[in-house]
This record gives structure tokens, C-alpha cells and sequence, in this order.
């Protein structure tokens, strides 16, 4: 981890150059006798960039997670081909960029002149570097981004990650405080709450509650601590999303401001997005989730010929092709009294993908495979039932916004946690919040992506009571609460698609829900952590303790369940 003097990122020297006086003060940050005043510029340009810029660190590992968790089929991650390279630019990233903004705003703030900022960046300090270690375990902390301090260190030492969530939790009660303060500096440039100091107090306790929620099977007072922020009422709640903590991404194309995946699927009017598995898509179908057509969007209608060699070389293995898949046909009809239709065969010909797995070659079925809808991508919704098989058309032109998001915690998601506090705990009356949070899962989703294609469909109130009132039969039918657990997070499973890391770290912690799919083919063990970077093994002689942690054997701290396939 050598960062040298000179490695600020490109745009804080950019900032430093546009706001500077040309004196040694204004480079220090030590500003605050200007007369000028611009101290607030450069607060405001650190947090703008720690905001745009670190989301970015962990979208990429978004969607391996997503492959680690079954929803998607990439044909890296859900295999777990990992290795000591495979995350080498996410550790660079993670440590040269928006967190090293946010390190020199903590320092620049450290006079207790501006609570604010300060409040600010230690939220976000305390939920970025939670995730980090969540995928990596120990890493370099206390004396991290002190390469270009006086006496640089260039090879910090790694903290044990128990430690790191101690002062992370620290760091959300400092920043609460600092929030309940008289700030002679206003917050600006925050792109997240519009600088309103209530949301971000808000924000502060729960990411708290996230800390202790991820936790709580190896801290012996977090049922307490939880039980007291619920009963405090003051976390991320309010329904219509104006508290979700989140990361909108524009329509710009330059600079490219769009979601990762609009860009894979839409942006070059060709699909380059990976597959989406077998099972995420047949229990989409099978559910009759209303939120279908905003997350998955199909590209064909034609059904391929397995009598025809280019056809058949085409076709998904492992039966994952549902158009021709008998299996498929009983689940979603004969075995519900109903007889398809050629109609039927028109629809699901364009659900294509793979099943978990699937380590075979690609073929060229870019045009073919089922892409992302407008959430949260920012693309298009999908064709109704009854479109026309010759209207089904692959991206041939660049469509859609790409103006989707990358829910990091929103009011949903804290549902989901408070009904796993219920239930451990048995707390309260987890079925009528089971069923809140499956209909504000449909109203965020189709919220956001009628924001990036307003002709999607309005959900049906009555699908929705129709799927409510299935998944709480099915929940009433479970003879524990662990098993009305595993109700829970496998809808849960449903709702977060948009964020596979909080997926995978739920599901490294409960090893819920249990309905997932094995993987057809594998190199390894299920992920318990990502496996540490080579480049960090070569440039830090600190990181030589952990060149034998495995990633499929040695869990992360919190991790009591150990799942292995």
C-alpha cells in the first residue's frame, strides 16, 4: 500500500488548484484565518468527491456477490474462480480514492470548527470501511492513508477486524454529536440528503444499527443496543424514499455518468451484460412477481431449435433454457391447473439465461439473453405478456436512461433487518411488518424505475395483495422462527437485486435463505470472504501474516455459520 506524496487523487489536486491562493496554508487545508473565507470549498469538494467516488469501489464486486448468492450466473464468481489477483483493483481503489478524501476531510475538521463535515465524513467513513471489512476481514485502518503524511508510511500495519468495528460504532456516536452541534460552517455539497442535517443524524444511527445488526451473534449486548435504536424510532424509516441513503447515477454519457449496468446492456446498442440465473428468473415467473417487468427485460421471442447445430450450440446446459425445459412448463402450469400457449412459448423463449454455475463456453447470445429492466439499472421495462413475438427486439441502438440507482440503506432494507431482530429475539409482531416491507419493496421499485422509463407499468394492487398473500401463507406455515426466517430472507433475497453485497454478508451470517441453488459446476468452496490482493502481498511486509488466510475456509469475525456447500 504505497501511496506516496503525490498520490491524492487527480481530482482533490484539481480542487486544490481551482480554490487555491497560491499560499502553503491553502494546500495544508489550514484555512480557517483566510479572509476571503473560503474555507467551505474544499469541505465541500472532499465530501463531493468521497460521494461520487467510493459507491464506484464496491459496484464491481456488487455483481460478484450477486453470483455468490445465486441471482446472477457470470461465470466467475458463482463458480468461485477467486484468486489472490481477483481483487486487487477494489483494495487500490478502495484505499487511493473517495476514502482518501474522506481522510483528509476527518483531518482537515479535526479543530471541531466545522461538526458538520465532520459528521458527515465519519458516517460515511464508518459505513464504507464496514463493508470493506465485511469482504476482506483485517486490513490496514489506524495507520492507513498516511502515505503523504510527514513521516509517510507507506506499509501500515493491518487492525484485527473486531477492532475496526469497535471504533466504527465509536465513530457513529462521534458523528451524532457532532450533528447535535453549532456548525459556524454550513454543509455543503452533498449530493445524498441535500445538506440536511436531520437525514444525515438519521443516517449516523443507522448505520449504527447496521453495525450492531451484522454483529449481533458474537456481541452479547446487541440485542439491547438494537432494541434501543428501534425504540428510538430514530433510524431510516420514512416510506416515501426521502431517507434512503442511496446513489443516483445521471444520464450523462459524458463524462459517464450512468449505471454500471445500463452501460453493459444499453449504452453501445449492443448487450454485454452478464446472465441472470435460472432460478432468480423461474421463481420470478413462478411467484408472479409484479416487479417482473422492472427488473427483467427480454430480448427475443424466438425459440431456439436443438435439431439445428447453430441453434443447439446456443442453447443454455444444465435445462436452463425455460422455453424448452419440461420441468419449467409443469411448475408454472400443468401443476396450477393451467394449459400454455403458443403466447406462453412467446414469453418465455425471451428468459434467457443460465443456472448457477455454469462454467461452458459463451456463445455469441448477447442478443439473446435477458437483460436488466429499468430498476435499477436505468434501462427499459420489459414488453407486456401480450406484445406481438416480431415487436421483441434485442438493443440494437442505444436506448433507455441509465439514470438507475445503488441502494446502499434504504428504509426497506432496515425492515428487513428489524424483522430478523424479531424474530431471533421474539420481539413484537413480525407478519403485519412482513407484510409492509414486501409492498414498499414494490413501491421503491417501481418509484425509481419509472424515474428511468416512465412507461413502465403501474403494479397491480391486486397482484400485489395476490403475492402478499402468498408469501405470508407461506410464512405462517413455518413451524419456527427460524424457518419463518428463512421465509423472510429469501424475500428479502427478492427485494435487495440491486445490492448483492448486502445479500451476501446477510447471508454469510444466517446461511438464509436455504432455497438457493447449488452451483451445476464449482472450483471451490461457497466465498466466506474475498481472498486478499497479491499486490498488497508484494508491497506491504505487514500483509505477509495473512498470506495463508483462505477465502473458502477462514470466515470474517462475525460469521458463526461457516456455510459450506
Amino acid at each position: 500500500m504505497k501511496f506516496k506524496k503525490y498520490l491524492f487523487t487527480g481530482f482533490l489536486m484539481s480542487v486544490f488548484l481551482f480554490a487555491g491562493t497560491g499560499c502553503k496554508k491553502m494546500l495544508d487545508l489550514d484555512i480557517n484565518q483566510n479572509p476571503n473565507d473560503p474555507t467551505s470549498a474544499p469541505f465541500r469538494l472532499l465530501l463531493t468527491s468521497a460521494e461520487l467516488n467510493v459507491p464506484a469501489v464496491f459496484q464491481g464486486v456488487n455483481e460478484d456477490a450477486l453470483g455468490y448468492v445465486g441471482i446472477l450466473a457470470n461465470q466467475g464468481s458463482d463458480a468461485f474462480d477467486l484468486n489472490n489477483s481477483s481483487y486487487n483493483g477494489l483494495w487500490n481503489s478502495f484505499y487511493s480514492g473517495g476514502m482518501k478524501d474522506l481522510d483528509e476531510l476527518l483531518k482537515a475538521t479535526a479543530n471541531g470548527e466545522s461538526p458538520h463535515f465532520r459528521g458527515a465524513a465519519q458516517t460515511l467513513k464508518a459505513y464504507f470501511f464496514s463493508m470493506f471489512v465485511d469482504l476482506f476481514g483485517d486490513v490496514p485502518y489506524s495507520e492507513a492513508f498516511k502515505g503523504n503524511a510527514g513521516e509517510a508510511n507507506f506499509t501500515p500495519k493491518f487492525d484485527a477486524a473486531k477492532d475496526i468495528y469497535e471504533d466504527l460504532l465509536k465513530l457513529t456516536d462521534s458523528a451524532k454529536a457532532n450533528f447535535a452541534k453549532t456548525s459556524a460552517i454550513a454543509l455543503s455539497g452533498d449530493i445524498y440528503y441535500a445538506n440536511s442535517i436531520t437525514k444525515w443524524s438519521t443516517l449516523a444511527n443507522t448505520v449504527k444499527l447496521y453495525l450492531l445488526i451484522k454483529t449481533r451473534q458474537v456481541r452479547p449486548s446487541a440485542q439491547a443496543e438494537i432494541g434501543a435504536i428501534f425504540t428510538s424510532g430514530n433510524y431510516i424509516k420514512a416510506s416515501s424514499g426521502s431517507e434512503d441513503f442511496q446513489f443516483k447515477y445521471n444520464k450523462l454519457s459524458s463524462p459517464e455518468g450512468r449505471h454500471p449496468w445500463y452501460q453493459a446492456a444499453y449504452a453501445r446498442g449492443t448487450n454485454n451484460f452478464t446472465y441472470f440465473s435460472k432460478q432468480f428468473m423461474l421463481e420470478i415467473l413462478d411467484n408472479e412477481d409484479p416487479r417482473q417487468p422492472y427488473y427483467i427485460r427480454r430480448q427475443t421471442a424466438t425459440k431456439l431449435d436443438p435439431a439445428n447445430p447453430s441453434d443447439r450450440g446456443t442453447i443454455p446446459a444444465y435445462n436452463a433454457y425455460l422455453v424448452l425445459d419440461p420441468a419449467t412448463y409443469n411448475r408454472l402450469y400443468f401443476n396450477k391447473g393451467k394449459t400454455p400457449t403458443k403466447q406462453d412459448s412467446i414469453f418465455l423463449a425471451g428468459f434467457f439465461g443460465r443456472v448457477r454455475g455454469d462454467r461452458t463456453g459463451v456463445p455469441l447470445d448477447g442478443s439473446l439473453r435477458a437483460i436488466p429492466g429499468s430498476y435499477p439499472g436505468g434501462g427499459l421495462c420489459d414488453y407486456s405478456y401480450s406484445e406481438a413475438a416480431a415487436n421483441i427486439k434485442a438493443i440494437t441502438t442505444i436506448v433507455g436512461s441509465g439514470n438507475g440507482v445503488f441502494p446502499m440503506i434504504t428504509s426497506n432494507m432496515v425492515q428487513w433487518w428489524q424483522l430478523e431482530y424479531m424474530l431471533a429475539y421474539n420481539v413484537g409482531d413480525p407478519s403485519t411488518l412482513f407484510e409492509a416491507a414486501i409492498r414498499q419493496s414494490f413501491a421503491y421499485v417501481q418509484r425509481h424505475g419509472m424515474e428511468s422509463d416512465p412507461l413502465c407499468p403501474v403494479l397491480s394492487s391486486t397482484a400485489i395483495t395476490a403475492y402478499v398473500n402468498l408469501w405470508l401463507a407461506r410464512y405462517n406455515a413455518a413451524s419456527s422462527n427460524e424457518n419463518k426466517l428463512n421465509v423472510v430472507l429469501k424475500q428479502a433475497w427478492f427485494s435487495n437485486m440491486a445490492n448483492g453485497i448486502e445479500i451476501y454478508t446477510t447471508f454469510r451470517r444466517t446461511a438464509l435463505p436455504s432455497t438457493i441453488d447449488l452451483p451445476a459446476n464449482r472450483l471451490r468452496q461457497f466465498a466466506l470472504r474475498l481472498p486478499y490482493p497479491q499486490v498488497e502481498f508484494n508491497l506491504n511486509p505487514n500483509a505477509a501474516q495473512y498470506i495463508n488466510v483462505i477465502f473458502d475456509r477462514d470466515a470474517i469475525f462475525w460469521d458463526i455459520k461457516k456455510f459450506k456447500f
